[in-house]
């Protein structure tokens, strides 16, 4: 996501402020699509990591801004340009899920069939879904 990354922005990767610490500061136009311990960070070797929730999918725009420990003082910056990352989460194909009682007591009676008695019994299956 992220290379080149030095406190003074400088271009060839030779940082002239090597004592400064730099984090990266990101916020999601969307954040309800990330766990709350799952929330987007990128490390000072620029690797993306996020936990997205459980069955949640859509897109977010992440703005990034890279800060350096140095301040201000004097005319300084200690901020980049915001970038921006568009995330796109796709939403997975999920199998139908069903539950179903296990047992059931049947009481004599029921509609004569040729050679049989005919049963019908509610709620054998429930809290069937398409998936999610």
């Amino acid at each position: 996501i992220a290379y080149a990354i030095t406190p003074d922005g400088s271009e060839d990767g030779i940082s002239t402020e090597p004592e400064q610490q730099i984090t990266f500061v990101l916020v999601a136009d969307y954040p309800v699509l990330f766990r709350d311990t799952g929330y987007p960070s990128i490390d000072t070797n620029g690797t993306l990591r996020f936990t997205t929730r459980t069955n949640e999918f859509g897109s977010t725009n992440i703005s990034v801004v890279l800060m350096d420990d140095g301040g201000s003082v004097d005319g300084g910056n200690d901020r980049s340009f915001v970038r921006t990352i568009e995330l796109i989460v796709n939403p997975v194909n999920e199998g139908p899920t069903f539950a179903v009682e296990d047992v059931y007591t049947l009481k004599n009676g029921g509609t004569m069939g040729s050679d049989q008695m005919v049963h019908e019994i509610d709620g054998v299956l429930f809290d069937v879904s398409a998936g999610p």
